[in-house]
């Protein structure tokens, strides 16, 4: 719906931007609409605001629409929306929902996540979750996070994505989560 919006606003000359003649890739408007996080008000503006910076029958590319978002230093409206982000991040890799981990990741990195502190939910999520079915997850998440430290922006991206799809594709079993939950509680009734 934000992005028909969005396009409907590019091709609308009499209150859009029609008469700029800017050219668009797909994933320029998917960008906008990640940042807008539902808010059509939100992606309007900033697609206004990308449209005025580029030259009559310029074009709008993904990479113009994520400079202007780290420019702008775009954040979490609240500390809320932080953690609620990263929980639906680690419920996507739980989930074994692949498509949604790469909207997260792409979301938090859009928003200025640091790569090293996803790489850290990551190793948590591999111990948490995977683990005891496939021991390699906790090789390849510190791998992530060197690569992370190593590699930086934006070039990380890749890293992240590739650990985050094995990870949302991999078995699940928490048991190693639950196991020093249990003994505490069986210390605590002695």
């Amino acid at each position: 719906m934000i992005i028909q919006g969005l396009q409907n606003a590019l091709k609308d000359s009499i209150r859009g931007l029609a008469a700029r003649k800017i050219t668009f890739s797909p994933k320029a408007l998917q960008s906008i609409a990640l940042i807008a996080d539902g808010d059509l008000r939100k992606g309007l503006n900033l697609l206004e605001t990308l449209a005025l910076s580029i030259p009559v029958g310029g074009t709008l590319s993904q990479e113009k629409v994520l400079q202007s978002a780290q420019n702008q230093k775009i954040h979490y409206s609240s500390q809320d929306q932080h953690y609620d982000t990263l929980s639906a991040f680690i419920k996507s890799i739980r989930g074994n929902d692949p498509d949604t981990t790469q909207y997260w990741l792409a979301k938090m990195l859009i928003i200025g996540e640091e790569p090293r502190f996803i790489a850290r939910r990551l190793i948590i999520a591999t111990s948490k979750d995977i683990g005891l079915v496939d021991s390699r997850v906790l090789t390849l998440a510190t791998a992530i996070d060197e690569a992370c430290e190593f590699i930086g922006q934006p070039e990380c991206a890749i890293n992240l994505a590739h650990c985050t799809i094995f990870l949302a594709t991999s078995l699940k079993i928490n048991r190693s989560y639950l196991a020093p939950k249990e003994a505490k509680k069986s210390i605590a009734k002695k």
